[in-house]
């Protein structure tokens, strides 16, 4: 391995790119941002239409390639989330993000337990437009 900080970047860059090809031709979509968080093993992407979710071979790949959770952050400010124990996503709305209070969302997780659960409000359909 090389200690020249310009061709480590490159390596990152080519395997990146790679990868991001592959995850399109499993479920094509655009993103603004793609990152990564070690302390929860995630990668997340921005900038995605509010209809969007992934398909079940796409969180596979995602979790083939090491990570366990996959977050996409939606541009109405709604959020999905995929966990290996629930690859099939949630839909969730924090709303300290945009100056409220409380979490919205369309479902509860079974895992969610105690004092989350009671910050939440149950909303059967998103609307897909700004919520104040």
């Amino acid at each position: 391995m090389t200690d020249n900080f310009a061709d480590i970047y490159h390596i990152f860059e080519c395997a990146k790119e790679e990868f991001e090809n592959k995850l399109y031709e499993i479920c094509p979509f655009e993103f603004e941002k793609m990152w990564c968080d070690s302390y929860d093993n995630s990668i997340e992407f921005s900038g995605l239409l509010p209809e969007f979710r992934l398909n079940p071979e796409a969180f596979e790949f995602l979790k083939n390639n090491g990570f366990d959770r996959c977050y996409l952050n939606h541009n109405d400010m709604w959020e999905t989330h995929y966990i290996k124990t629930y690859p099939e996503g949630w839909r969730v709305r924090y709303m300290n993000k945009s100056g409220g209070e409380g979490i919205l969302v369309e479902e509860i997780p079974k895992s969610w337990s105690g004092k989350l659960l009671d910050m939440c409000t149950i909303v059967e359909k998103p609307t897909y437009e700004k919520i104040p």
